[in-house]
């Protein structure tokens, strides 16, 4: 049984890269057309390389002294899904990157693992960033796979802000939550197998230890209707955080951005021209 298990386990792995492949051939369509149509920035392509792959990014500087954020997209997603974010920050004079991870929009292919890989590729950016606005405070803004890569990365010590959007807690909570979202109880081995093969291949610590690592002040953002994150497991990593948590009531796994933004920039907004002290609290957004 284990051995037809772990053979079905090696088809989910080739369902989710041929699933990233067609969102990577889309997101390369939608850039070759209208490179910048998407964000409506004043942006410049950049690219950065790590672990010997090219990682397409967006630049667009800000005022000196204002800080820069990265922003980090979701599965399947690419840069733009945080260009609205970029936005707003830049009208607060803030510097922004927005990143491509690894296998998605227009960087190069790799392995891909609900975050654990996708570390590398933060760290990567941060290094560009030092080199780049040398002094400045770098901020962090990630989505899902992207707040989970952003909190594992080696680099997120050194962070001043960070938001966390849609994060999941462990790994094993990542895969067994979709699981139960979308197969039937049969096929839990077959969820669990592909758990397996992801853990031997990419080994590592999870979100809700990582996040006790983190220096700088900490916003999460939950939807209330997060069929992969259910609040009680965002309460438990604000918890851990120490962090602030913005509970969205009519919100699932989305991007919050384009589904509540209005709530999105008023609870962020008040969060950073808030008390500079790290307080844990729990708000619903209206």
């Amino acid at each position: 049984m284990r051995a037809v298990t772990d053979r079905l386990a090696l088809g989910v792995e080739a369902a989710m890269h041929a699933y990233l492949r067609l969102r990577k051939r889309a997101a390369m369509r939608a850039a070759a057309r209208k490179p910048l149509a998407f964000a409506g920035l004043d942006a410049a392509p950049v690219t950065v390389r790590g672990e010997g792959r090219d990682l397409s990014c967006l630049l667009a500087p800000g005022e000196p002294g204002r800080g820069v954020w990265l922003l980090a997209h979701g599965l399947g997603e690419n840069r733009w899904q945080m260009a609205s974010r970029a936005a707003w920050f830049r009208s607060r004079g803030h510097s922004v990157l927005l990143l491509d991870f690894r296998s998605h929009g227009q960087s190069d292919w790799g392995p891909v693992s609900f975050g654990r890989s996708e570390a590398a590729d933060v760290d990567a950016a941060v290094g560009y960033l030092e080199t780049r606005f040398p002094g400045e405070p770098i901020s962090f803004c990630g989505v899902s796979l992207g707040a989970a890569a952003g909190v594992l990365a080696a680099s997120a010590e050194r962070f001043d802000r960070v938001i966390l959007e849609l994060l999941y807690r462990a790994l094993e909570d990542a895969v067994m939550d979709r699981a139960r979202a979308w197969l039937t109880r049969a096929s839990f081995p077959v969820a669990r197998a592909y758990l397996r093969r992801l853990e031997h291949a990419y080994p590592g610590g999870d979100p809700l230890e990582a996040v006790t690592r983190l220096r700088g002040r900490v916003l999460l953002l939950a939807g209330a209707l997060d069929p992969y994150v259910p609040l009680a497991h965002a309460r438990q990593l604000a918890a851990a955080a120490g962090a602030a948590l913005v509970e969205f009531p009519r919100t699932g796994h989305r991007n919050l951005h384009r589904v509540a933004r209005a709530e999105w920039q008023r609870a962020v907004e008040d969060w950073l021209d808030g008390p500079s002290e790290q307080a844990a609290a729990v708000l619903r957004s209206s």
